[in-house]
This record gives C-alpha cells, structure tokens and sequence, in this order.
C-alpha cells in the first residue's frame, strides 16, 4: 500500500453489507467480490484506509433471535479479521486508527444496523462495546 494515500489522506467508506454476504456463503474479503460487495484489493487499489463493517440483522431474525445472529456475524467478522491480518486491523480507538494506517493497513470498524440486538439491556450494549463495536 502507499504510504502516501495511506498516511496523508483518509479515506473512510462508513458502510459496507460485505460481512451478510460472507455469512451467506458468498465469498471473502481477500477474494475479489464481482457482485459489488468490497474485497481487500478494490479497496487498497481505490484508497479507502478505514471500512466500517455493518452488522445487518434481516427482518426473520428479528427481533427474537436478533442477538444471536448479530454474534453469528460478529464471528464471521472475526475470522475475516484473522485471515486476513496482514492487510486489516480491528478499531477500538482514535489511536488504533493512526497506528493502524502508519502500518500501512486498512482500519476497521464494526457497526450494527438496528437496536434490536441489544434487546432493550444495555448490558448487552456494554458487552457489544468490549466485542469491538464502535457505532
């Protein structure tokens, strides 16, 4: 990666369906997504050094079994994290994000679509919180 796109601008793309598709069995991010979802390539060859990552719960899980599967895609997310950790980093601070970048990475970030999730608990929001969820 350029160390001049990478540390002079930055480029963040704040959504993203990429993990639902994942979940769904179609694909991953360090392979190249012809169906427009992003991949690790597009997105080093386009600039863009910080990707929120949506956690889209669809209407059949809601709202009983909403928690579960945001956890069931959190782990896809994980993995992907894992897999692919010489080109991404999770975000859990500003200063990750600059650290992140100086290492020539993409930046990371996990959202989730919807309250449903947390059930009304904010224990579970605390939880989501030290998981990595930042919006």
């Amino acid at each position: 990666m350029a160390d001049t796109v990478y540390q002079k601008y930055k480029i963040v793309d704040a959504h993203c369906d990429t993990i639902l598709k994942i979940a769904e069995g179609q694909g991953n991010i360090s392979l190249e997504n012809v169906d427009g979802h992003l991949d690790i390539r597009r997105m080093i060859e386009s600039g863009v050094n910080t990707q929120f990552f949506a956690l889209y719960i669809e209407p059949r899980y809601k709202p009983c079994e909403a928690l579960e599967r945001t956890l069931v895609l959190l782990d896809h997310i994980y993995d992907q994290l894992s897999k692919n950790s010489a080109n991404i980093e999770l975000v859990r601070n500003y200063s990750d994000i600059e650290r992140i970048h100086k290492n020539n990475k993409i930046a990371v970030l996990l959202s989730i679509e919807g309250g449903e999730a947390i059930k009304e608990n904010t224990a579970f929001l605390r939880m989501f919180y030290h998981l990595g969820i930042r919006s």
